[in-house]
């Protein structure tokens, strides 16, 4: 190991190393890249599975995804895409599958 390094020193290669402004720089990407939930005005209404459930609060999609799944447990937040219709003032929670499928044993 040590006549690798030795190679990389006499071939100028230096290792890279993260500064400290390249850190911030990431982390201050990944913020932006964050969305900021607002909160839905009251009264909303969520349709799902042929239900339909008033939100009489202001809350964000998220509290009332958490909210949803108390009562549809299949409404978790790995598997759930909330879709929000400003217009009508509906919001619908879509689940999606898998990528795996069903697996056969």
């Amino acid at each position: 190991m040590t006549k690798q390094l030795d190679l990389c020193e006499a071939l100028g290669v230096k290792e890279e190393k993260e500064t400290e402004k390249d850190s911030a720089a990431k982390d201050s990407a990944a913020a932006k890249k964050k969305p900021v939930e607002e909160k839905i005005k009251a009264p909303a209404t969520v349709c799902y599975a042929g239900h339909k459930v008033v939100i009489h609060e202001d809350l964000t999609l998220e509290q009332i995804r958490q909210q949803l799944e108390k009562t549809w447990p299949e409404l978790t937040k790995k598997r759930t895409e909330m879709t929000y219709d400003k217009k009508k003032n509906i919001i619908v929670p879509i689940p999606r599958a898998s990528k795996g499928g069903c697996p056969f044993a």
